[in-house]
């Protein structure tokens, strides 16, 4: 077996791997949790490079997963390489194994619910894979030129460097996501397509696996997509459903209530695709991602809660609409379930539009414990708003959370940052205390732990204080 198909077999293995893994998952058969927790605890969590002006912040398993992917790949480059017309043909190969991950699925949040893994690390995944097949591709066409050359009139070779100039466009193209983000997104499905289809006009006539690895990354693409459109037409479609969508003002945010004609599982921690045709002319092409923030108990009606300031212009062309009933699509739900209810102490934290992403936390483990199947003893939720009508948005909600919590294991603290309110306590035996001022979390936190029971988990990002510290 020669080294390019062991490469290929490895990044394989780990793909089908995660894979297995995300189903066994999903099943409640997990064999491995007490290694993945150490390993959260002790590579995951950790920061190898901290938060700063200039950086987002790194943990030691990415510097690992990045050290073993760059090395591993590098070795794969040059064991067993004669001459320099073996290694630019081997990093031709390598190229092209690097290029099936890329097409694995639409959208990006798609494949990282196949595998298992939160749509961060995948794009850190998609973004790695995508500069090696470029430099491995540069690499490839470089030894060509030195060695020969090349005929503008071979077909062979002019398709090969219309995939590499598609390759580099799509490296360049990030630069301008935050500009125009629904035309990267569309610009971007566009030149991968346009790059697979020269690439197999480049391979097509040559012996070995390259033309079974291009097959796969199309069949994978087209199988990914044909099985996302049923879930779409299974979950939205069905007669006198057109005006399945309602929308309720609040100031400074709006909660959008979508009634869906079948079950949907939800999971704290997910989120959906949405679209909304009748708010503009290209609306039908445009989906936006929102958390799910509540449900109801037949998983038939979900609440979003959007802010002006979080999705710009869609968000405003949806309030700006005279009908308060019109009609939405939705696609998921995406993003890894977080199961909560395992730790002792749960410590929640957000900041405005953020309560969004922790309430279906709360409804979990609250949910769990009526069920007897939760180690929850203490829940907290830290929320800090801007002003005092913010917390219309999720009052129905929190009295709801009230009624569900039969083993009174819950406590909100809820600080108003304005300077017109007054502290005071609230709900059910003081359950929810609101304060005056910001909040200052750390030294919440440690005020908070002296009672804690078991492990003690922080979810949330507010400040320094990033998601998912464990102790």
């Amino acid at each position: 077996m020669q080294i390019s198909e062991i490469y290929a077999l490895a990044a394989g293995s780990v793909l089908a791997m995660l894979f297995v893994l995300r189903i066994l998952y999903t099943l409640s058969f997990f064999p491995f949790r007490g290694i993945c927790l150490f390993v959260l605890k002790n590579f995951v969590y950790p920061r190898f490079l901290h938060r700063s002006r200039l950086t987002n912040s790194i943990s030691w398993y990415r510097v690992t997963v990045q050290a073993i992917y760059w090395s591993g790949t590098l070795v794969a480059n040059f064991v067993r390489v004669n001459s320099i017309s073996d290694a630019g043909l081997r990093a031709g190969t390598i190229a092209i194994v690097n290029f099936v991950p890329l097409l694995l699925a639409t959208p990006f949040s798609m494949a990282a619910n196949i595998l298992g893994v939160s749509i961060y690390s995948y794009l850190q995944l998609h973004g790695s894979m995508a500069f090696m097949t470029v430099a491995q591709s540069v690499f490839h066409f470089s030894v060509i030129l030195f060695k020969r050359k090349p005929s503008w009139k071979d077909p062979v070779y002019l398709s090969g460097l219309l995939a590499i100039i598609f390759y580099g466009l799509l490296l360049l193209l990030p630069l301008f996501r935050k500009i125009w983000y629904e035309i990267f997104l569309k610009t971007h499905y566009a030149l991968a397509l346009l790059a697979a289809g020269y690439l197999w006009q480049h391979v097509k006539s040559t012996r070995g696996f390259d033309q079974v690895y291009i097959l796969v990354a199309i069949g994978s693409l087209v199988a990914t997509n044909l099985y996302r459109l049923l879930g779409i037409v299974y979950l939205n479609v069905r007669l006198n459903n057109w005006r399945n969508s309602e929308l309720k003002y609040y100031l400074q945010a709006s909660r959008l209530t979508i009634r869906l004609p079948r079950r949907m599982p939800i999971s704290a921690g997910q989120y959906i695709q949405l679209w909304a045709p009748g708010t503009s002319f290209w609306a039908f092409a445009q989906s936006h991602p929102f958390m799910i923030s509540w449900w109801n108990h037949e998983q038939t009606e979900i609440h979003l809660l959007l802010q002006e300031q979080s999705r710009g212009g869609f968000v405003q062309k949806i309030r700006d609409r005279k009908e308060f009933k019109f009609l939405t699509w939705i696609d998921g739900p995406y993003g890894s379930p977080r199961d909560l209810s395992k730790f002792g102490t749960v410590f929640l934290i957000a900041s405005d539009i953020g309560i969004a992403a922790q309430l279906p936390h709360v409804r979990q483990i609250l949910q769990a414990c009526q069920q007897y199947t939760a180690l929850t003893r203490k829940l907290v939720l830290i929320w800090q708003f801007c002003n005092e009508t913010d917390l219309d948005w999720i009052k129905d909600w929190m009295n709801e959370m009230i009624k569900i919590d039969e083993t009174f294991i819950l406590k909100v603290l809820l600080y108003d940052s304005s300077s017109i309110s007054k502290s005071r306590k609230e709900g059910r035996k003081d359950s929810f205390e609101v304060k005056k001022g910001a909040v200052n979390v750390r030294e919440l936190l440690t005020e908070q732990s002296g009672d804690c029971k078991g492990r003690i988990v922080v979810n949330g990002r507010f400040g320094e204080i990033s998601s998912h510290y464990l102790h």
